[in-house]
């Protein structure tokens, strides 16, 4: 861990972190001194970063991208009152989307059947993802794991009618992120690491990709306070519609800021499944030939010896896991 970079301070305004790089930007794309260094957990690579205390502003929003999970570590304490963002919509993955760890749980791809292309699986992660139809069967769930990992991507349809690249493209799983404070954490804005929508099937029976499960987000100080206002999402999103003959389906969501699900793209021959929230829950099953599968629930993982949040309030889906 490198040693604190002083007090990192995030306000009005966009920034975005590379976790392949370490460099931070403002809306302006020129670079914020940090303290950052890759570490490793087991054989993962994380990109840290370190101060002696972390600040996002009510006006700021953090939009991380890259290969690699992201740790704040701050030596005193942490305040969220805007937004960091690792979550993944199609084609835009958050950081660390679609673990290495993943490839014993994949979604499988669908198959052609007759003339029709079958639909993706959705992504699992904390539970197991939902089947396309007919024969792309969704990955399976993975224990809550013992180091910071993002979530795992939905199957990819097949292409339908003979046709060439027709087919809907599975989405990302969402990224991962840890706040770790040595005093306290305080968080009344949004963090956000939900998995992406598939696309839909195209014309000529073309089959959709599945949804993308959730990421990992996760907290760790003495004492954490998660205001009524706080949304800690790690939501799964919606396989893709299938395809018609004459016309295409629609994408998958990708995960809300809610409890809610993420709802399947409808298509003129099968509909997604809905993306996994509240329970965890597994993706849903599409429905009709051609349609993705959902994708699961990630992890909210909340390590504190006094934790206070107000769970008919603040949004915390899936329900937090506390070890």
């Amino acid at each position: 861990m490198p040693a604190p970079g002083g007090d990192l301070v995030l306000s009005n305004g966009p920034f975005t972190l590379d976790t392949d790089s370490g460099v931070l930007v403002d809306a302006t794309g020129a670079s914020v001194s940090i303290a950052t260094a890759v570490v490793l957990s087991g054989s993962t690579a994380i990109r840290a970063v370190s101060a002696d205390s972390i600040t996002i502003d009510s006006g700021a929003s953090l939009r991380i991208k890259g290969s690699m999970p992201v740790l704040f570590a701050s030596w005193s304490t942490i305040d969220v009152a805007g937004t960091i963002d690792v979550g993944s919509n199609l084609g835009d993955p958050g950081a660390g989307a679609n673990s290495s760890a993943c490839a014993g749980h994949q979604a499988q791809a669908g198959v052609a059947n007759g003339s029709r292309g079958d639909g993706g699986g959705g992504g699992a992660f904390a539970a197991v993802g939902g089947s396309g139809a007919v024969s792309g069967s969704g990955g399976t769930a993975v224990s809550l794991p013992t180091m910071l990992r993002g979530g795992c991507g939905g199957g990819d349809g097949a292409d339908g009618d003979g046709a060439a690249n027709n087919h809907g493209l599975g989405a990302p799983g969402g990224g991962a992120v840890e706040l770790a404070a040595v005093d306290q954490i305080s968080i009344e804005g949004t963090i956000v690491a939900n998995g992406g929508g598939g696309s839909s099937g195209g014309i000529n029976h073309g089959g959709a990709g599945g949804g993308g499960s959730g990421g990992m987000l996760a907290v760790a100080a003495t004492t954490v306070a998660i205001a009524n206002s706080a949304v800690l999402v790690a939501n799964g999103g919606g396989g893709g519609g299938g395809g018609g003959g004459g016309s295409p389906g629609n994408a998958g969501q990708s995960g809300l800021l809610s409890t809610a699900n993420a709802a399947g793209g409808v298509g003129p021959t099968g509909n997604g499944g809905n993306g996994g929230a509240l329970n965890p829950e597994a993706g849903g099953a599409s429905s009709g030939g051609g349609g993705g599968g959902g994708g699961s629930s990630g992890y909210v993982v909340v390590f504190a010896t006094d934790l206070s949040l107000d769970t008919a309030v603040a949004v915390i889906s899936p329900a937090n896991v506390s070890p």
